[in-house]
């Protein structure tokens, strides 16, 4: 049977053209009768040639016949069929592993100028919201599944799966029923079949009407909290990111909240975080104490901003210019030689040393077990004056210190060596400047 000239069913016509617009459409072929309604829409509300088809063989029981509905439709329809590999991750969750498997094959093989369209439905929208709020989630997850992000469409998840089943009928395609969507092993299969009809019969016929209508009022709410999180900047400095702490204190809960969430992507590979992780770096804005993360990355409060990232670790040791710029360890060094003592200039971001005490030959390095510095009374240990100026156990070994030879002559922005103190002649400065 040709369907080029088919007449479908106007409001799911609308849908893919707005959806699509001036672009081309890859749609994702799953076997069934939501995406064969959705192909059949496609291939005639679109320019001939725009459209094509993809079919994601999982090498499951099923895949074969899914497989061969597959290509049964799409030459009813004329329509071009890529069948692609997406084998599956070991791991636990079935569904997800194949979810994930399918979107990375579907979106390797989209060409330029084409949209990926899957046929995910009202139905698809109200169970995800369930399975999302015994999880506990936020604005974000309550939001559902978006019609619309990157280069994914989807234009039918307004529509029912019955309205997608009934057209696909109408129009007399070829589709089969999954059978792995009545294994009760997978929890979506459960809440479709058991859970879902439940509130129907019992709670409210329209549940899932209701809860797809949640999710759109929820995604406006979810939309307005990630305009006004987007306004406190995330700076990524490498593999960290910045948040400016004053910002992010006097920001509502929601806000901030996003904020994290947004720099928590940029270390994790897109990973928003735990909610423990989120709670730990608004404690490190508010009371500077540097925090461990459930990520393996440290929060730490640093020139008035929240730097998230890796445990941070030393370089080699490199030679300190005594007059011009060194960089070590992601910070900038600027060394210059003045005539005198310059006493407006103690701690913080400046070391001072007495130019004849140090001489030439300095080094930058981080911090080592067994270093001692001396007080003027003996010697302590570096990391004891290291730990009462704050700086946390976790930093300490790439915090910078300043040798000649073996012996420390400062603890860069916290102790100078007595023996390397300013006298009243020419001095060393050293200013660290940290980025931001």
């Amino acid at each position: 049977m040709a369907h080029a000239n088919v007449v479908v069913d106007e409001s799911l016509r609308r849908a893919v053209v707005g959806a699509v617009g001036p672009f081309k459409a890859l749609v994702a072929l799953g076997g069934g009768a939501d995406s064969a309604a959705l192909l059949a829409v496609a291939t005639a509300a679109l320019d001939p040639g725009a459209v094509r088809a993809a079919f994601v063989h999982h090498g499951l029981p099923s895949s074969a016949a899914l497989e061969a509905a597959a290509m049964a439709l799409c030459e009813e329809l004329g329509v071009d069929l890529t069948v692609l590999e997406g084998e599956v991750d070991e791991g636990p969750d079935l569904e997800a592993r194949a979810r994930e498997a399918r979107y990375r094959s579907l979106l390797d093989n989209r060409r330029e100028g084409e949209l990926l369209l899957t046929a995910h439905t009202e139905d698809d929208q109200a169970e995800t919201i369930l399975m999302r709020l015994t999880q506990g989630a936020g604005a974000t997850g309550l939001a559902g599944i978006p019609a619309s992000r990157d280069a994914i469409r989807r234009p039918v998840i307004l529509f029912s799966k019955d309205a997608l089943e009934q057209e696909a009928m109408r129009l007399g395609l070829t589709y089969i029923a999954d059978p792995a969507n009545e294994d009760q092993r997978f929890t979506r299969n459960r809440v479709r079949h058991v859970v879902m009809p439940t509130l129907e019969a019992e709670i409210a016929a329209t549940a899932r009407e209701g809860l797809a209508r949640s999710a759109r009022l929820i995604a406006q709410d979810d939309a307005l909290i990630a305009d006004l999180a987007a306004q406190i900047p995330v700076i990524t400095r490498g593999q960290r990111v910045l948040i400016p702490i004053g910002p992010l204190v006097t920001a509502p809960a929601p806000i901030a909240t996003r904020a994290i969430r947004a720099a928590l992507r940029h270390v994790n590979d897109g990973y928003p975080g735990t909610s423990a992780e989120v709670e730990a770096v608004l404690d490190v804005a508010s009371s500077g104490v540097t925090r461990s993360l459930t990520s393996s990355n440290l929060a730490v409060s640093e020139a008035g901003h929240v730097a998230i990232g890796p445990l941070p670790t030393a370089e080699a040791p490199r030679t300190l210019a005594t007059s011009g710029v060194t960089k070590w360890n992601g910070n900038t060094y600027v060394t210059t030689i003045v005539p005198g003592p310059p006493t407006h200039l103690r701690g913080g971001r400046f070391t001072v040393m007495d130019a004849a005490a140090v001489g030439e030959q300095l080094v930058i390095r981080g911090a080592e077990d067994g270093d001692r510095i001396d007080t003027g009374e003996g010697t302590t240990p570096v990391a004891e004056v290291m730990r009462a100026a704050g700086i946390p156990a976790t930093l300490r070994a790439a915090s910078p210190v300043i040798a000649v030879d073996a012996n420390i002559a400062a603890v860069v922005g916290v102790r100078t060596a007595a023996w390397a103190a300013q006298g009243s002649g020419a001095s060393i400065v050293v200013e660290r400047k940290v980025s931001p």
